[in-house]
Order: structure tokens, then C-alpha cells, then sequence
């Protein structure tokens, strides 16, 4: 399994934003029972958990955390990747103000109030909808307009709504959102290392 992260030389004009530049990684997997084929359907990298636990092949019943439909494989087989991702940026603002500050010649201008700010994003296969905490909200059609320039909120008010609305739905079934706005609490760590020991799984 392959996963690049670091857009390195590009994107960082759209730096610190909900942009394809910073969200749109590679991501390649590959073993002995895996057919090659390449997918055009979207995935979300928070499935790569539940993709990684499938891999080891283990028992389902030997992997409480393992939920099956949230793994990669299970969904390119079933055809059940996921109709909307839902993606959250909030920002620990003394670091964001110092890459901002790092970054202040090449970020473009007119996204620096999006900068400062959380954002939040929903898509499909076809649209994104993007949030931000200072009221600011675009709409994209990412398969005529791939690099997100023209905003089709005014143009396409029905699907707006609806977007709009089923973010919503979403973030209002997070109960942790406070945990969200920190780096990995030490509840996560201990959940992590517990996880990890149950599986008891050699060779890593």
C-alpha cells in the first residue's frame, strides 16, 4: 500500500485550504489477491484503517475494529464506495498564522481570510462542497471543472441546499468535535496501542 501525502512543490498556493492541490493524494495498493485495475470512484483515506486490518486476512471476529464495509478492497468489490466523503480542516491557529506568515509571497491573496479559518468540504463523484468558518461557501463541479475555479453556488441553488444540508446532518452526529480541533488525544493513543496489541499480529 502506497500513500503520497506531501504535495512537495505544488499546491502551495492553495496552502491550508479544502482545494484538489492539498486534498488529492495518489494512493496505490497492491498484493498476491489483487486484481490490477484502476478506479475512477472516489475513496477516503480514512478507510485506509479498516483497508490495512481486511489485508492481514485475519478472522473477522478476531478484529473487533474491523469494520468490513469501511475497507477500500470491500468497496471496489462490492461497488460501494462511498456516495459522500466528508472532509474537515481545523486549524490550531498559532501554527496556521506561522505557515502563514512562512508562506505570505505565494499564498494567492484572495484566499487568505479561507486560510485562517476551518473548513470543511463534502463531495461526490462530481461535486464539492466547501464550508468555511467565516461563512464563505463554494460549490464545484470537479468533473468540468477539476481544478475548482468557478463556483456554481448561484447557478445550481437545489443542490447547494442539499449539499449544505447533509453536511450539516453529519457534523451534527460528531459528539467528539472537541477532540477534533487538537492533535491526536492520549484517549486515541491508548485506543491505538490497545488495538494494535489485540491483534497480536507478527512481523510489524
Amino acid at each position: 500500500m502506497f500513500d503520497k501525502e506531501d504535495h512537495y512543490l505544488w499546491g502551495h498556493q492553495t496552502c491550508l485550504s479544502g482545494y484538489k492541490a492539498v486534498t488529492n493524494v495518489p494512493l496505490i495498493i497492491m498484493g498476491p489477491n489483487i486484481q490490477k485495475k484502476r478506479i475512477q470512484e472516489q475513496v477516503q483515506l480514512k478507510d485506509l484503517f479498516h483497508t490495512i486490518l481486511h489485508m492481514t486476512a485475519l478472522p473477522i471476529d478476531k478484529i473487533k475494529d474491523l469494520e468490513q464495509d469501511k475497507s477500500i478492497l470491500y468497496q471496489i468489490k462490492t461497488n460501494t464506495t462511498p456516495k459522500y466523503i466528508l472532509g474537515e480542516y481545523l486549524k490550531i491557529k498559532k501554527e496556521v498564522l506561522e505557515i502563514v506568515n512562512y508562506y505570505r509571497k505565494s499564498i494567492k491573496k484572495n484566499i487568505i481570510s479561507k486560510t485562517l479559518n476551518d473548513i470543511y468540504f463534502l463531495r461526490t463523484n462530481q461535486y464539492k462542497y466547501i464550508k468555511y468558518n467565516n461563512q464563505i461557501e463554494e460549490l464545484f463541479d470537479i468533473n468540468t471543472d477539476p481544478y475548482e475555479q468557478n463556483n456554481i453556488i448561484n447557478r445550481n441553488k437545489k443542490l447547494y441546499q442539499e449539499m449544505k444540508s447533509i453536511l450539516q446532518r453529519i457534523l451534527n452526529q460528531i459528539t467528539n468535535i472537541e477532540n477534533l480541533t487538537s492533535k491526536t488525544t492520549d484517549k486515541e493513543k491508548d485506543d491505538l496501542k490497545n488495538t494494535i496489541n489485540s491483534i497480536n499480529f507478527k512481523g510489524i
